[in-house]
């Protein structure tokens, strides 16, 4: 019953530490960038379609899309705040938010998506 409730896929990419070189060998620090390949493929989730917030925002030089989205997981599913999570159906990325468990029953996450450039990935 509860497998069919998980109707969706999606990947999951953690954040890694990458050393940021700058100008003429002087170093800007560590920072934090997800992933090349997901840490967590082709995950069992639900996208609940009643939270999505999404709206289109003029900007410049383009348009772009912003707003939440509510994501149900699994409830053994690895993600943290800052994964990236990218859906399977629309290819879109979103930005996760706290885990929350739900009785151990099921993990929650409130995704954020900032297209342009706040969002580049």
């Amino acid at each position: 019953m509860l497998e069919d409730f998980f109707n969706h896929r999606c990947d999951i990419f953690h954040l890694v530490k990458n050393q940021e070189e700058g100008c003429y060998g002087i170093r800007n620090g560590e920072r934090m960038t997800p992933e090349k390949i997901p840490s967590e493929e082709n995950v069992s989730c639900h996208f609940h379609t009643k939270s999505n917030n999404l709206q289109i925002v003029q900007g410049e030089p383009y348009r772009g899309l912003a707003g939440e989205v509510k994501l149900s997981l699994p409830i053994d599913t690895d993600i943290r705040k800052n994964d990236v999570v990218r859906s399977r159906e629309t290819g879109m990325y979103y930005r996760a938010d706290f885990p929350k468990n739900i009785q151990g029953h099921h993990l929650t996450v409130v995704l954020r998506r900032e297209d342009g450039v706040k969002g580049a990935i």
